[in-house]
């Protein structure tokens, strides 16, 4: 890849990772009624596909906890990503985009204090299992695009 391409490629992956980062944080942001509602609707679209699986769902306590997993393991593969379009695909550079992503679930929860709503240990753990998850497919990915590669 021309250095030129990695420029490029890097900047998209910065704005991506700044995006993730807003759109969580900013659902943080909302109050408990507001983000309710917001979760409600969701659950209200994804009803008819969950019903065909025979789920009937009256809580949303399980969408809440997905979407804190699925937000963060895009966050934790985009961080890797970035790593690895900068030539720094290695334990550390692994390590210092779970750390990235840590301190993101520590910050989101404590946004989660000042607005009003409840913050819990058990959100960060979660939120910190998704970046890991994402670190992990993303680094695979990495793997197999350079052994093709080689190969």
């Amino acid at each position: 890849m021309s250095e030129k391409k990695r420029r490029v490629l890097s900047a998209v992956l910065i704005c991506l990772c700044i995006a993730t980062v807003a759109f969580i944080w900013g659902n943080s942001m909302l109050g408990s009624k507001a983000s309710s509602n917001v979760s409600n609707s969701v659950l209200g679209a994804l009803d008819p596909i969950i019903r065909r699986f025979g789920i009937v769902s009256k809580d949303d306590l399980w969408l809440r906890k997905l979407a804190h997993f699925t937000e963060f393991a895009a966050l934790g593969a985009e961080l890797l990503f970035l790593a690895a379009v900068r030539r720094r695909l290695g334990l550390q550079a692994a390590s210092n985009c779970a750390f990235a992503a840590l301190l993101a679930a520590l910050t989101d929860e404590t946004i989660q204090l000042i607005s009003g709503r409840n913050s819990q240990v058990l959100d960060v753990l979660l939120d910190f299992s998704g970046a890991l998850t994402g670190i992990l497919i993303a680094w695979l990915i990495c793997r197999l695009i350079k052994k093709r590669r080689a190969s």
